[in-house]
């Protein structure tokens, strides 16, 4: 039965105020994958090796390159289609994955370091100290790096010369919960998100904050509990904004120019980022369930909880398929239509920690083992 999304209540089943985790052991443990009858084999375009992986590393693509990372300080830029490399070189033990334009490349270190480098030759431009351990990967905006530091402070830094062009400061928790996070740049933009639950809009060439909101979450009188930080990369299509917040919630904003409003708003406990397309939104739970929206409407298309546990990342659309990964390291195909079981593959024994994909040649995945996938269209 479909429902609507403003009427869809969902229970949080880990309120930090209530009953301890350790109560139930039994209840936050993986479900044993069932059998399936394969409908369809998910083929391997290109796979690169590039060192293990935590969930702060997700590859970055720029129009027909992509620039991946591994903590062991290992960055690299491949063609997209083919999966050729185009240069590789050695950091240092890295803190975050990769944030690139045109321009530039820039990563960051577990030192507090930012490193710049050439996008054409991989030559190093510069080096800075950010003011704190950054575990966001950077993002790169109309010529300024823009880092976002554990102590909450936002930071823009020109490409080309690393001079400090401007900082935000926010207030954040005694207690952060450290998640996978993206920034993400749109439209001019950069969109990032602070630890006390504030989604900002910033313009990257003055550092004004031109539009802000709270994210909803668990509120309470632990520190812990006010903490709501947002999971993976705010998803902007056409119009339309959503993302998920921790133990929190899935929603959604439209608007156009400076601001939005919000149009939809899910209790719902989210594991990872959300993923958008005009037609569709896609998201997983925190204990294996996974849902598709209508993303005009917020009506439900389906959810299901085979997955029960599985520690899932977001899912993507790939041709007519749904694909999500998990701890093990599975990739699991869903349709897109009406949510059965269509595929199953393993890309080796490690979990899936980075932010899956999609591409025009398929979606890539970087993997806990460290390796760089790109399943084929």
């Amino acid at each position: 039965m479909k429902k609507g999304l403003f009427g869809l209540g969902v229970s949080i089943l880990l309120a930090l105020s209530g009953c301890s985790l350790f109560e139930n052991p039994s209840a936050f443990k993986p479900v044993k994958l069932q059998p399936i009858e394969s409908e369809q084999s998910l083929d391997i375009a290109w796979r690169q090796s590039v060192g293990s992986t935590t969930f702060a590393f997700k590859p970055m693509i720029v129009g027909n390159v992509v620039y991946a990372a591994s903590r062991s300080g290992y960055l690299a830029k491949y063609e997209l289609s083919t999966g050729r490399m185009i240069w590789s070189k050695n950091v240092g033990t890295l803190s975050s994955g990769v944030g690139a334009d045109e321009n530039v490349v820039a990563v960051t270190d577990t030192q507090g370091m930012i490193h710049v480098y050439d996008a054409s030759t991989g030559e190093s431009l510069w080096e800075a100290k950010a003011s704190s351990l950054v575990t966001v990967p950077p993002a790169v905006a109309s010529g300024v790096v823009i880092v976002h530091s554990v102590d909450a402070r936002v930071e823009g830094y020109n490409a080309q010369t690393g001079e400090v062009m401007w900082g935000i400061m926010r207030s954040t928790p005694k207690m952060n919960i450290k998640l996978a996070q993206s920034m993400l740049v749109r439209n001019g933009f950069v969109y990032s998100a602070i630890p006390n639950g504030r989604l900002i809009k910033i313009n990257p060439k003055t550092g004004q904050v031109v539009w802000e909101t709270q994210v909803d979450g668990i509120q309470g009188p632990l520190d812990l509990e006010s903490a709501v930080p947002v999971l993976g990369e705010p998803s902007l299509v056409n119009n339309q904004l959503c993302l998920g917040s921790y133990q929190g919630a899935l929603a959604c904003y439209r608007g156009m120019g400076m601001g939005f409003s919000k149009v939809m708003n899910l209790k719902f406990p989210v594991s990872a980022g959300v993923t958008q397309t005009p037609e569709y939104i896609l998201v997983s739970g925190m204990h294996g369930k996974l849902m598709v929206l209508n993303a005009q409407n917020g009506e439900l298309v389906w959810s299901h909880q085979t997955l029960k546990n599985r520690h899932l990342t977001n899912p993507v659309i790939h041709k007519n398929l749904v694909l999500v990964g998990d701890y093990e390291g599975y990739i699991h195909g869903f349709s897109l239509e009406d949510g059965h079981a269509v595929t199953r593959t393993r890309l080796g024994g490690s979990a899936q920690v980075s932010q899956l994909q999609s591409t025009p040649y398929g979606t890539l995945i970087q993997t806990g083992n460290g390796e760089l996938v790109m399943i084929r269209n």
